[in-house]
């Protein structure tokens, strides 16, 4: 895997220790001047592994070109997210994730987020809600609006240049497309910096798939691609479904490795915590609490599924445009070479399929729950979809493209 691309993967996994580390301290009610400690000496030791571990191939340093391909992406994507961001996130950011951070800043009464359960969600996971709160108490500030804005753009301008470096070696053309996919999409840019826990969420996906297709040139990646899946679940509640899904369908490349112990912890220390804050500390979700006699009659509903289908076909066509073609020109590939699609391509469809299948049961009101929610869902397996697709066309004949393994 590229060195930078290598930076990313140590930036998310700072991200997750710094945020569970703090709750941690928090439910212990340990003086805050230990957490920081604590979370430097993780990332001491957690680093020496990362960094000293060999790749069966050279590595190779990064080209001026792709350095310029790079500085001028990222520049283009923040003048044009800029314009639409908001001084303080959107609805979500400030009435739920942005407030759960003010929360967590006062570890006397930091509990008292849980009893705002007409609107607060005290049952969300407190990943993002908890760095931030991390970066303000050290920044020793009451709390600046630029924090969260920092937080969201930087996962959102992370992703591309994840994508860009896993592709450029294989095709630099390819990976040229897809950076301009990302700086053309106004939805991506928008949610980038919405300050929603959804690119976060995207974002920790995104790795736990780069990972998977590392793992035979380091087997290290295998235990990477498990955190970060189980990581996925500490993020929003909907990484639970993400990181089972994942898991099942790459169950052969876990049982198979020779680090099972290591992948094991790896992927049992943000599930603990995600457990861990759901039995003591979050109140009952509205998806689960919320099904009775009715759910058996929306199985069987027409109009709901058509409902689903029309709201998903939409959002498609104008907030994933680009990710469509992309889509229908691999099956177009995948049917002319009579060749299954990838693994991963499969898995995230069965993700987005057991997306739409809970709006199937859901007990909102169907239309008020897909207008709210469907296009921030697929936006969170978009970046992952954007990265099969980049590997699969960069291994591919087409022009400007070298195949290689």
């Amino acid at each position: 895997m590229p060195s930078a691309s290598r930076h990313i993967l140590f930036a998310g996994i700072s991200f997750i220790l710094a945020s569970m580390l703090y709750f941690l301290g928090l439910v212990l009610h340990l003086p805050f001047i230990i957490v920081p400690v604590l979370v430097a000496a993780a990332l001491y030791f957690i680093g020496k592994w990362f960094y000293n571990q060999q790749t069966h191939s050279p590595e190779k340093r990064i080209s001026w070109w792709a350095l310029g391909a790079i500085a001028i992406g990222l520049f283009l994507m923040v003048r044009r997210s800029l314009p639409m961001a908001e001084v303080h996130g959107e609805w979500d950011a400030w009435a739920i994730w942005n407030l759960h951070a003010k929360y967590l800043l006062y570890p006397e009464h930091w509990q008292q987020m849980t009893r705002n359960v007409e609107n607060g969600h005290p049952d969300y996971p407190l990943g993002l809600p908890a760095f931030i709160a991390f970066c303000v108490r050290v920044c020793n500030d009451h709390f600046s609006v630029l924090i969260p804005f920092i937080i969201s753009i930087a996962f959102s301008l992370a992703m591309p240049v994840l994508i860009f470096f896993n592709t450029a070696k294989r095709s630099f053309f390819i990976a040229l497309v897809a950076l301009y996919f990302f700086g053309q999409d106004l939805f991506y840019l928008k949610r980038g910096v919405a300050q929603y826990a959804d690119t976060p969420l995207a974002f920790f996906f995104l790795c736990a798939v780069a990972c998977i297709y590392y793992a035979r040139e380091n087997k290290q990646y295998i235990t990477l691609a498990a955190f970060f899946a189980a990581s996925c679940m500490w993020i929003k509640n909907e990484g639970a479904v993400l990181a089972a899904i994942f898991f099942l369908f790459n169950i052969d490349v876990f049982l198979k490795s020779k680090n099972l112990r290591s992948i094991a912890v790896a992927a049992l220390i943000p599930f603990l915590v995600f457990a861990f804050h759901k039995f003591f500390y979050a109140t009952g979700n509205d998806m689960v609490g919320g099904q009775g006699e009715k759910t058996l009659s929306y199985l069987s509903d027409k109009s709901r599924y058509k409902l689903i289908y029309d709201f998903f076909i939409n959002n498609l066509n104008l907030k994933c445009f680009y990710l469509k073609i992309g889509i229908l020109v691999y099956l177009v590939v995948t049917i002319l070479q009579r060749s299954w699609p990838d693994r991963q391509f499969l898995m995230l469809f069965a993700c987005l399929g057991a997306y739409m299948f809970f709006y199937v049961v859901s007990p909102n009101d169907l239309e008020w729950h897909l207008d709210t929610s469907q296009d921030r869902l697929m936006h969170q397996l978009m970046p992952a979809f954007m990265l099969v697709l980049a590997r699969a066309f960069s291994g591919t004949q087409l022009p400007f493209s070298k195949k290689t393994q």
